[in-house]
């Protein structure tokens, strides 16, 4: 495997935005918060641009965490062809006892072979160019290499249960090696 720590928020946002425009199969996602501010709205147009080209577009965002989502945005990747799940959404089912069952996960895979993970959001205080009050100092990391297999199995796990359905595991696709590093999700 190879893995790049990134540690701006603006090496974040150009990783994100790079790795969307690589994909040629499938675009998977999972953030706590996908914030409706510049970051996100640009960031559901990408993924917007990238359904309507036939890529299959996969998004998971926590009930919660993301209640600040860009809906008009979203609404659109829909019509691409697009799909949107929120992870225990808070209407109706606060009163079954989950409210505090939240997706804290942070995480993009292409093509089962690239992962974006780490603790950024997509938000202006994670994504943004680091100024201004607010501004939040966290890593995420660029993975390629066999190890993206282990983050398609969580995202089906996550997406499954989101719909309370039984996850699927299809066969992953086994990505070629990429460097030396030796990586495990844990």
């Amino acid at each position: 495997n190879s893995l790049e720590l990134v540690t701006t928020g603006t090496q974040a946002f150009a990783a994100i935005t790079s790795m969307i425009a690589q994909a040629r199969q499938s675009i998977e996602m999972t953030f706590y918060k996908f914030n409706n501010d510049e970051v996100g709205r640009d960031i559901a147009a990408r993924l917007t641009e990238r359904a309507g080209e036939g890529v299959r577009v996969r998004v998971l965002l926590d009930g919660y965490g993301s209640r600040n989502r860009p809906r008009l945005a979203l609404d659109e990747l829909v019509k691409a062809g697009g799909q949107v799940r929120i992870f225990s959404p808070l209407v109706p089912y606060p009163v079954r006892g989950h409210i505090n069952l939240r997706n804290h996960r942070k995480m993009m895979i292409i093509d089962d072979k690239a992962v974006f993970a780490g603790g950024m959001n997509v938000a202006l205080e994670y994504m943004g160019n680091g100024a201004g009050h607010g501004a939040w100092a966290d890593l995420a990391y660029v993975l390629h290499g066999p190890c993206s297999g282990d983050f398609t199995q969580l995202f089906e796990s996550d997406w499954a249960r989101a719909a309370h359905e039984e996850p699927v595991f299809p066969k992953p696709r086994m990505a070629p090696a990429a460097g030396n590093s030796t990586v495990q999700l844990i």
